[in-house]
């Protein structure tokens, strides 16, 4: 990885015409994915919004581009207000991460711009970058606002927070552990359609699409009910990765995917 001047943001390029523009030096390890088309790019995810995410792409390509956001969390809607066209599934909210911060920057000074969407994201909208269409799939189950990218003709997935390496959030007060068990089982079925690789919203950019399955296996075995002998969250563990929850799916063997 290079840094970018500003010392916030970490740069990786991915090959396939994408870059991965990483957030460091803050615990959430949050990644945010430039992709060049051939007459726009576009942005997944925005990052905290405490490094200048927009200067940093308009340095990195001439090119318009189109700003997409995977869900409302605070990390990854932060920089969305610096970009003229937004797009999401719903408004972003706002909320303070910890330091360090980049120079000019500070815990007193740090916050989210308001930045309403201006292009409402729907499941199968497509989003054209010239040379190939990227496919818009709402997978709910993290955050009900929660989508994914497929790019079939570069064989990619941009998953934000549904799947990365790491502890998966099905825990959060607005998580539904039963709508995420789908849209995992969904997703493990679009992606043997041709797919190699996962661009994931946080720590290491790349895995392999045969954890959406994986995933999928896990919270399908999570107990029903709450946890018992004082324990707060259910936790079962994955390769490279573990699923947070606080109950586990309703009848997850009759739970069909949804969708086509």
């Amino acid at each position: 990885m290079r840094a970018f001047p500003d010392g916030w943001f970490s740069l990786l390029e991915l090959g396939r015409g994408v870059t991965a523009i990483a957030e460091p030096h803050h615990r959430q390890r949050v990644v945010s994915y430039l992709l060049r088309g051939r007459d726009v790019a576009l942005l997944f995810d925005t990052g905290m919004g405490i490094g200048d995410v927009a200067a940093l792409v308009r340095s990195l390509t001439p090119l318009p581009v189109v700003a997409v956001v995977s869900h409302s969390h605070f990390d990854h809607c932060g920089g969305l207000a610096g970009f003229a066209v937004r797009g999401a599934y719903r408004g972003c909210s706002a909320a303070l991460p910890s330091p360090p911060y980049p120079a000019g920057t500070s815990h007193q000074s740090y916050a989210i711009l308001p930045a309403s969407p201006t292009l409402l994201l729907a499941e199968g909208d497509l989003l054209d970058l010239g040379d190939r269409r990227l496919e818009v799939v709402h997978v709910p189950g993290h955050s009900p606002d929660s989508i994914a990218l497929l790019d079939p003709v570069m064989g990619q997935v941009m998953t934000g927070d549904f799947f990365y390496g790491g502890a998966l959030y099905a825990h959060l007060p607005e998580s539904d552990p039963t709508a995420y068990l789908a849209s995992l089982r969904r997703a493990a079925r679009l992606v043997a359609q041709g797919y190699d690789r996962l661009l994931c919203g946080h720590n290491d950019p790349v895995q392999p699409p045969a954890k959406l399955a994986a995933a999928a296996g896990l919270i399908a075995r999570l107990p029903a009910g709450p946890p018992v002998g004082g324990r707060k969250l259910h936790r079962a563990m994955g390769d490279g990765f573990a699923v947070l929850a606080r109950r586990g799916p309703e009848m997850p063997g009759n739970l069909a995917p949804s969708g086509p």
